[in-house]
């Protein structure tokens, strides 16, 4: 099944302390968003990754990585806005589904993410399916 992916890289890096966005913090002489998007351009089924970044450090993140498939849009105010941003930049017409990962989360592998690839129709949530079937919970 192909995909799109949405990778969110607009964030700050506050709560980690460092002064900058930790998507730049290095681990092993990589940083995390190549770690994090190399798992991605590596897997034929992804089409299209829409990179979200803040507008001061698209040149940084662009000097990273380059492949046709990554296009760049900019962060909103609040995270749902940095994904309404990207989800209107989607094009691709190939992708039957898009993924939405936290750039800042580098140790996904493909084993995780192809359990999220759904094997009939369903809604992504929070990288979990949420099927479009009544579930019947008790009280």
């Amino acid at each position: 099944m192909n995909y799109s992916l949405i990778l969110l890289c607009a964030g700050s890096g506050k709560r980690t302390g460092l002064k900058y966005n930790k998507i730049f913090y290095k681990i092993n002489n990589q940083t995390v968003y190549e770690m994090n998007i190399s798992h991605f351009l590596e897997d034929n089924r992804c089409k299209q990754i829409i990179v979200v970044t803040k507008e001061n450090e698209i040149d940084d993140i662009r000097t990273l990585v380059n492949d046709s498939r990554i296009e760049y849009v900019f962060g909103g105010k609040e995270r749902q806005d940095s994904v309404y941003n990207a989800l209107k930049s989607l094009k691709n017409s190939s992708t039957d589904i898009v993924l939405i990962h936290d750039g800042a989360r580098p140790f996904i592998t493909e084993e995780i993410y192809c359990t999220l690839l759904p094997e009939e129709e369903s809604i992504m949530i929070s990288d979990w399916p949420v099927y479009r079937e009544e579930r019947n919970f008790p009280d």
